[in-house]
């Protein structure tokens, strides 16, 4: 019990007391279980999962944690205010979403990469194994494109900016940042990938204590996770902003 302790402790730290997430020890419990922290769960029936607005986002059915949603919101409107466009490009994803990534980015490229641990290196360039997202937390959002070329646009460039000076202030942390700055391993940079550092931080410490690769299985290549160290050289190597 000492691991949800020491949640329950960042938690009430972090959070507004009266946050669903924080409400009791037992949806303390439940947001710290490896399944949950895997995927394996469904957000659509989840009370502890919000449905985003269409006009904030690319597509209907999108979710986010309660708590997260209400922080978004408030720098989704500031943005605003000063003439940022914000849309969601992707929130949560569960297992199930996470491998059907997976599984087509597998089919189109084996026959370029046909060992499997070399595959899997070029898919995670930008895509995580299922049970290895971030996604899965309903703390992550991807913003407006997830394509480099955008960001390189006047639009592209003016969201960034805005989201490097202000997303802070909202509790919200660039995850993978550039390589060799705070960080060797993993993913490449993503501009689009925010966190809500205020509850992934703690499912962060919570999953490196409670998952293990047996809980990463059930598609192709999974063998490869335990071969490359996915947990310590994907899923730990984030941004120092989003470990303080």
């Amino acid at each position: 019990m000492e691991f949800l302790t020491t949640l329950l402790f960042y938690f009430q730290l972090f959070l507004p007391a009266d946050a669903d997430v924080t409400g009791s020890p037992a949806a303390i419990s439940k947001l710290s279980s490896p399944e949950f922290l895997v995927g394996k769960h469904n957000y659509y029936t989840d009370t502890n999962f919000v449905e985003i607005p269409a006009h904030m986002a690319y597509r209907t059915e999108m979710f986010l944690l309660d708590e997260v949603y209400t922080a978004y919101f408030e720098m989704y409107q500031a943005a605003k205010k000063e003439g940022v466009n914000l849309k969601i490009i992707s929130a949560s994803r569960t297992f199930e979403e996470q491998r059907w990534i997976w599984e087509d980015k597998w089919k189109k490229n084996k026959a370029t990469y046909p060992a499997d641990t070399s595959l899997a290196k070029f898919i995670m360039q930008y895509s995580a194994m299922p049970g290895t997202s971030r996604h899965h937390w309903g703390t992550e959002v991807d913003l407006n494109s997830t394509s480099d070329s955008y960001f390189t646009t006047a639009t592209g460039a003016k969201v960034y900016k805005w989201l490097t000076e202000h997303a802070a202030e909202y509790g919200f942390c660039q995850t993978y940042d550039s390589k060799g700055i705070s960080r060797h391993e993993g993913y490449n940079e993503e501009k689009w990938h925010w966190s809500y550092f205020p509850i992934a931080d703690p499912l962060l410490k919570t999953y490196e204590e409670l998952v293990e690769y047996s809980h990463i299985q059930g598609f192709s290549g999974d063998n490869a996770a335990a071969k490359l160290d996915v947990i310590n050289n994907y899923v730990l190597s984030i941004s120092h902003e989003c470990e303080k």
